[in-house]
């Protein structure tokens, strides 16, 4: 049984399913093997990405995947992880239990979807709004806004401890 260094050239099938073509370090090419990865954890390796295979006789299994070290995220202390498409959206957990997103910089790229995780975010802008008062610069009354958010999108079902 042994380890070898590979190059991943494509990715195929989901799950227990998952297979890779690629190329070995010393040579070699390996054409329908299996990929495992991380219970809890899936992704398609990129083309260049490089692997991990272990074999044993005639059976080659990837084992582990790791992209370029230009392609992935910077960490800056024992304990941080990030979860990243490439080095443009990335999502980090510092070990002080900061989250930050990170988008490619313009407007839209990076999108909450519909679940809690919006509506979380609709819960805090609808509190910050409602919380204060402004002058209307037609009528001149002063009131709380109440016209450009909907509350019933907002959620408790997440609370932050």
């Amino acid at each position: 049984m042994g380890f070898m260094k590979a190059l991943i050239n494509v990715v195929t099938g989901k799950g227990t399913e998952k297979l890779f073509d690629g190329s070995g370090a010393l040579g070699g090419d390996y054409v329908d093997r299996q990929l495992f990865q991380q219970a809890g954890f899936t992704s398609l390796p990129r083309e260049g990405s490089q692997a991990v295979v272990l074999k044993r006789g005639d059976n080659y299994i990837c084992v582990a995947t790791s992209d370029q070290p230009d392609d992935t995220p910077d960490l800056n202390n024992a304990g941080d992880v990030a979860i990243y498409a490439s080095t443009d959206y990335i999502i980090k957990i510092s070990v002080a239990g900061e989250i930050e997103i990170k988008g490619n910089g313009n407007s839209g790229s990076i999108v909450l979807g519909t679940g809690v995780v919006d509506k979380l975010m609709k819960d805090s802008i609808i509190t910050k709004y409602n919380g204060h008062t402004h002058l209307d610069p037609v009528s001149g009354s002063t009131g709380v806004p109440n016209t450009l958010f909907d509350s019933t999108d907002a959620t408790t079902q997440v609370q932050g401890s």
